[in-house]
């Protein structure tokens, strides 16, 4: 880790986070702190703010409010860049941590700018407005009655567990487990599995529409939700990193190798995925969570240990129903003006020197001459390898007695019948009569 700088440190801390390992996230989120520069604000700020949401995790209170602390300091000092909710979230988590250390007063100021933002993004805030009036209730008297029902059903929403059950913890002032938190794994298997459809191939009519448009004043267009992904042995996990976002703002749609996800922003449906998976996955045992700050896809791999080398593969049943393109014709213009085809010419010489057979008895001159030189001692080898070679192919000889005192480079040039030596310049060299 320590050779990673903060970018690559905080994307690895997500990882973590994604899988639920929620002390290595805090190691990541520290160091990509330390070796974060001055003019990375935005880093420092989403390491500050996601390094308190995985504290928050593991009930360490006093270091999460720190953390969240730290990064409302960078925020108000002026930053740009932040995604829609990122400042949200940060208030949340203060205020979160504020309340499980029974600090009303500040837990109320931060979930309250927490439903401001909320509330401008158009988002959902009930559920901040149970919790500050718990925190109202805190500030002027101990709890009662009243304050240990309201506890109890935020607390049964965000816990799982009965309101009687969570009544009986806001008896022993324990109801600041009444938190505005995550939907966890084990709750959200217990959802119906209405979410997950096999469908054939789907394609949106369009990646983007403004649904129940009305005429009002003219509003900033959200931005396109993001997403990252990761793999182990099992799973292929694809993370829409889109905070505060509810179920009914979500359409996904799961098949054997196809994935959709579509999400309805500020009154505007956005085809976040609409592709063919790499491979196949099992669609029955794939699960869909929703978290604070993103939506959590486990796609169940149908062959474990194998790695996909990327998200989306190549749809080979649309292929495979396109129907064959029409063969065309290619025409080139000839340089020149003639009927004869000399491409075909061309192929049907070199189809002749192919299939052309050696005239009679070359093969087993050929085959004789091999024979003598294999059968042969070494000076008849070396004269004919001399001879042959340095008469240009017009000698053969056996006697090393007699070539080695031959110059057939030079005096001793032979020239076949009917044919004589001439430089480059036409002139003739002296030869010896071929006899």
């Amino acid at each position: 880790m320590a050779d990673l700088n903060a970018e690559a440190s905080l994307s690895l801390g997500d990882s973590c986070q994604v899988d639920e390992n929620y002390s290595e996230a805090i190691d990541c989120y520290a160091a990509a702190l330390s070796v974060a520069r001055k003019s990375e604000g935005l880093t420092k700020f989403r390491a500050h703010s996601r390094k308190s949401g995985a504290l928050l995790k593991l009930d360490r209170f006093e270091e999460a409010l720190e953390d969240a602390q730290e990064a409302m300091k960078i925020l108000s000092a002026g930053l740009s860049g932040l995604r829609s909710g990122e400042g949200e979230i940060c208030q949340k988590r203060k205020g979160l941590a504020s309340f499980q250390l029974k600090k009303y007063a500040e837990a109320k100021e931060a979930l309250e700018q927490a439903m401001q933002l909320a509330s401008l993004n158009n988002r959902p805030v009930e559920e901040y407005k149970k919790v500050i009036g718990i925190c109202k209730d805190r500030l002027k008297s101990p709890p009662k009655t009243t304050d240990k029902k309201a506890a109890a059903s935020v607390a049964s929403k965000s816990t799982g567990k009965p309101a009687t059950k969570a009544a009986d913890a806001a008896d022993t002032d324990a109801a600041p487990d009444a938190k505005i938190e995550e939907i966890t794994e084990d709750e959200e298997e217990k959802k119906p599995e209405h979410v997950f459809k096999t469908i054939g191939t789907l394609v949106p009519e369009s990646s983007t529409r403004v649904v129940g448009s009305s005429g009002g004043g003219a509003k900033q267009r959200p931005q396109m939700p993001k997403y990252q992904y990761y793999q182990d042995e099992k799973w292929m996990k694809i993370a829409i990193l889109e905070p505060s976002i509810t179920e009914e703002d979500v359409h996904i749609h799961l098949g054997t190798k196809q994935l959709t996800v579509i999400i309805k922003k500020q009154g505007v449906e956005y085809t976040v995925i609409a592709n063919v998976l790499y491979t196949e996955i099992d669609a029955e045992k794939s699960k869909v969570l929703f978290k604070g700050e993103k939506i959590l896809l486990k796609l169940k791999k149908q062959s474990e240990k194998y790695e996909w080398h990327e998200l989306f593969g190549k749809n080979e049943e649309f292929k495979s129903s396109l129907p064959p393109k029409p063969k065309v014709a290619v025409t080139t213009n000839r340089p020149y003006a003639s009927d004869k085809d000399w491409d075909k010419v061309e192929k049907d010489v070199i189809e002749e020197e192919k299939n052309e057979k050696p005239p009679p008895g070359e093969n087993q001159m050929n085959k004789f001459f091999q024979q003598i030189y294999a059968d042969a001692d070494e000076e008849t080898k070396r004269a004919m390898i001399k001879s042959y070679q340095t008469s240009g192919g017009t000698v053969l000889s056996c006697n090393w007695d007699e070539v080695k005192k031959k110059d057939y480079e030079g005096k001793d040039r032979v020239a076949p019948k009917g044919m004589e030596w001439k430089n480059w310049e036409g002139e003739k060299f002296p030869v010896k009569e071929d006899d």
